[in-house]
C-alpha cells in the first residue's frame, strides 16, 4: 500500500469513529453504519468509478449502489444545479447524448441517480415531462425542454447571459430568453421559436451546451 492510500485509510477510520461515537457507542444502526461507510468510500475512492465498477468492487447489485448513492446524497450531501448541467454538457460534448431530429427529442443516458434526480426536478420546474418508455436510465425530453433547462441557468447569471448574447446570432431567440418572466414562460417561448425555426434547432443546442460547459468550468 502506498503512502497516499495509508493516509486515506487513517483519515477514513478517524472520520468513521467520530461519526460512530457522535451520539454514544452502539447507537448507530447497521443501516446507518453501512450508509456512512459507503459515503466515506465514495468520497475517497469510488467517485470516479461507474455504477458497474462500484458494484463489482463492493460485491453488491448495481441497484443497491444507486440506492446507496441516493441515500448518501439526501443525508450527507448537496449538489449544485450547475454541477448537473456541467456533467450533462460534458456528456453532450463527448457524443454520449443523441440529438434525434426526426421526432424533436433529446435522448441520453443518465445512470447516476443523483444527477437523474436533479435533472427530473429541473424538468418538473418547467412543467414538462420525461419519457421513460425506452429505458428507465435513458431520459427522453423534447428539445425545447432540454434547451430551456440550460437557458434557465442563464437567466440567473449576468455573465452567462452576456456570453450567450455574444454567441447566439438570432436576435429574436435571445430577446425571447431575456424577456422570459419565469421557467414556464421561458419554455413556451423556446417552443414557439423552435416551431417557427426548425432548421436552427441543432445549431442552437450546440451553442448552448458549449457555452454552458465553458461557463461552469
Amino acid at each position: 500500500m502506498d503512502k497516499e492510500k495509508i493516509i486515506n485509510s487513517i483519515n477514513i477510520w478517524e472520520k468513521f469513529l467520530e461519526k460512530y461515537l457522535e451520539n454514544g457507542f452502539g447507537t448507530m444502526t447497521k443501516k446507518e453504519v453501512d450508509l456512512y461507510i459507503f459515503y466515506l468510500l465514495y468520497e475517497t475512492k469510488l467517485k470516479s468509478k461507474s455504477i458497474y465498477e462500484i458494484s463489482k468492487e463492493l460485491k453488491i447489485s448495481e441497484q443497491r449502489v444507486k440506492n446507496l448513492m441516493k441515500e448518501v446524497y439526501l443525508k450527507y450531501k448537496t449538489i449544485d444545479n450547475k454541477e448537473v448541467l456541467k456533467r450533462i454538457a460534458k456528456a453532450f460534448l463527448d457524443s454520449k447524448i443523441d440529438i434525434e431530429r426526426k421526432d424533436d427529442k433529446v435522448r441520453f443516458l443518465l445512470e447516476d441517480p443523483i444527477l437523474k434526480l436533479e435533472f427530473e426536478h429541473k424538468v418538473k420546474e418547467l412543467g414538462a415531462i420525461i419519457d421513460y418508455s425506452f429505458n428507465k436510465d435513458v431520459l427522453v425530453v423534447k428539445k425545447s425542454v432540454f434547451v430551456s433547462i440550460f437557458f434557465s441557468e442563464a437567466l440567473k447569471n449576468e455573465r452567462y447571459l452576456v456570453e450567450l448574447k455574444s454567441k447566439i446570432k438570432n436576435k429574436e431567440l435571445f430577446e425571447m430568453i431575456e424577456s422570459s418572466k419565469d421557467n414556464k414562460n421561458l419554455l413556451n417561448n423556446i417552443e414557439k421559436f423552435f416551431k417557427d425555426n426548425r432548421e436552427n434547432i441543432k445549431d442552437t443546442i450546440d451553442i448552448i451546451i458549449k457555452i454552458t460547459s465553458l461557463f461552469l468550468n
